[in-house]
């Protein structure tokens, strides 16, 4: 069957053949956890509270303070 026989009618090629997969978030995870080493440990803190913990900046910034 070639495409040009059934233009326009994407039912007739089915659905496309994939795996579900968390390969790509380990792989993000592995990219994270390598820019985060090249700062030091306050600065790891303030991107983790502000990136993943949900605090504005100023907000973490102004809890670094107390």
């Amino acid at each position: 069957m070639l495409p040009s026989e059934h233009t326009g009618e994407g039912d007739v090629w089915g659905a496309e053949p994939a795996v579900d997969s968390e390969s790509g978030a380990v792989e993000l995870r592995m990219i994270v956890e390598e820019v985060l080493e090249e700062y030091n440990e306050k600065h790891r803190l303030v991107i983790d509270l502000h990136v993943f913990g949900g605090p504005t900046a100023a907000e973490v910034c102004a809890g670094s303070r107390e």
